[in-house]
């Protein structure tokens, strides 16, 4: 079923609602019925495959590394962006790419996150997030040890997955935090 637009939350209600309007009709079936919900990938306009069109590709700009560590320093870049979002360290980066996701509204994460203390602001599903710069302005930024565009595709199961293009990747795929960190620190 695709329900274009449609917030994570409406999404689950529609499918609890198809489940049980089933289990009304069929109460002696032997069948047991599950779904998943997952996010519809968009082409944006004019984009022709540049992954930095999409407003959930972010530019990774890496201006300190230690391999033997994986811990990295550098900023964050992206269209849907206002600014460059600075990280000091691998955990730090984590973070923040969960956080500007959660701005931009899209990927959508598969489940809220926890929170110990402050109240966070949920955001939810984004069918177009506002676009701040251009994909000219963000090609143009680099970093000083390397430049990465990561192409975040979804949240499921409370990590990130995606695809890693730029230093010898070509749409490598990643399918955790700490896959995508060994794959930007080094470990092809």
């Amino acid at each position: 079923i695709m329900l274009p637009a449609c917030p994570y939350e409406n999404a689950k209600m529609v499918m609890e609602r198809i489940l049980r309007n089933y289990e009304k009709v069929r109460r002696r079936a032997k069948v047991r019925m599950q779904y998943s919900l997952r996010e519809m990938e968009t082409v944006t306009e004019g984009s022709h495959g540049d992954p930095l069109c999409s407003p959930s590709t972010l530019r990774v700009l890496v201006d300190g590394l230690d391999a033997g560590k994986k811990e990295m320093s550098g900023s964050v870049a992206g269209i849907a962006l206002d600014r460059n979002y600075p990280f000091g360290g691998t955990g730090e980066f984590i973070h923040l790419i969960d956080e500007l996701l959660n701005r931009i509204g899209k990927p959508q994460p598969s489940r809220l996150s926890r929170s110990f203390g402050r109240e966070e602001k949920y955001i939810s599903y984004n069918a177009s997030p506002e676009v701040y710069r251009g994909v000219e302005e963000i090609s143009a930024e680099s970093g000083k040890l390397a430049t990465y565009d990561v192409e975040f595709r979804s949240r499921a199961y409370s990590t990130l997955q995606g695809l890693l293009y730029g230093e010898g990747h070509n749409g490598t795929p990643f399918s955790s935090e700490l896959e995508l960190v060994s794959l930007l620190c080094g470990n092809k």
